[in-house]
């Protein structure tokens, strides 16, 4: 939901950019797309086979799912704190000149990391507050 609003606000607000960063981060917001579109059916097809390695695949895909946007989405703002490389040329035309595997530099793969650390750490505080009986006892508070 926010990537797809992110998105349209970029839109709005900053249509060149909007061009330029779509065109030219074309693999990142694939595999965004992609994890957005896996994470959905994990959980609808796991609970359809009884099959171990069924629910193992489906699992796997939805530890994936999840991981990767936030990867994705720490690494974005480590390389906008670094810099991303747009030119414009003589007629104010921009151009996104790096590449994909310029964006994972040590510094936005940190940014990354960090990200689904915190994630992590939000989720599992939530989980903790939340939680009931036995899984409340265990939280160490």
């Amino acid at each position: 939901m926010w990537f797809v609003l992110g998105g349209g606000a970029v839109f709005a607000a900053f249509p060149l950019i909007y061009a330029t960063a779509f065109s030219g981060l074309y693999v990142v917001m694939l595999l965004l797309l992609w994890t957005m579109i896996v994470r959905p059916l994990g959980f609808e097809y796991r609970s359809k086979v009884a099959d171990p390695r069924w629910h193992n695949l489906w699992d796997w895909s939805l530890l994936v799912s999840g991981a990767v946007p936030m990867i994705v989405f720490g690494a974005a703002v480590g390389n906008l704190l670094r810099g991303v490389p747009f030119r414009f040329d003589w007629n104010l035309t921009s151009h996104y000149t790096g590449a994909f595997l310029g964006l994972l530099n040590p510094f936005a793969v940190l940014c990354g990391l960090l990200a689904l650390t915190l994630s992590v750490a939000m989720g599992s505080a939530v989980l903790m507050q939340r939680s009931e009986g036995a899984l409340r006892a265990r939280d160490g508070w």
